[in-house]
């Protein structure tokens, strides 16, 4: 777990890292900074926990062009992102903002559509509970199938879907649980 946990914080400490202040409500601005695909942030590493409950704010930078891929808002983990992990993600269709689930299981992806959003903010709650995954958005919950659970659980932060980026920040404002 150790090694693990070292070969990650050197990746990551390489990268670029943004810092991320709170505001007075307790949200951090997470920024995927114009013609990039992700908010560089060191990896949170969450023992055995399987859950994450978090709070984000949608607002106008989130109006991106139709690109029809899903951008990740936050999620969790379990070890490898290709292999078992969920998270929130959003989409803009015909100026529609539209949140979706997307992960993996055992290897094998899964992603749908569950609901539209507008500007405000938002509580999710993604847990990995027995075989599924359980996301709980908007008073309403949402299953996937989910695969082994592992030892190790990495919190994920924002990040632009596909090869695409935008011409434009794009900020998530977000409060960890």
């Amino acid at each position: 777990m150790k090694k693990l946990f070292l070969i990650i914080a050197i990746i990551f400490g390489m990268a670029i890292l943004v810092s991320c202040n709170k505001d007075s409500d307790g949200f951090y601005p997470y920024t995927v900074k114009a013609h990039n695909h992700q908010c560089w942030h060191l990896p949170n590493i969450k023992g055995c926990s399987h859950s994450i409950q978090a709070e984000f704010k949608v607002n106008d930078t989130w109006i991106m062009p139709d690109h029809n891929c899903w951008h990740k808002i936050l999620g969790i983990s379990e070890g490898n992102h290709k292999k078992n992990s969920c998270r929130l993600v959003y989409m803009c269709k015909d100026n529609l903002k539209i949140i979706g689930m997307y992960g993996y299981a055992n290897g094998e992806r899964f992603m749908f559509e569950i609901d539209t959003v507008q500007n405000g903010t938002y509580y999710v709650d993604i847990g990995h509970c027995g075989a599924e995954w359980n996301l709980h958005f908007n008073s309403k919950i949402w299953t996937a199938p989910a695969g082994k659970k592992r030892d190790i659980n990495i919190r994920l932060y924002p990040y632009i879907g596909g090869t695409q980026t935008i011409s434009h920040d794009w900020v998530v404002p977000i409060k960890w649980h």
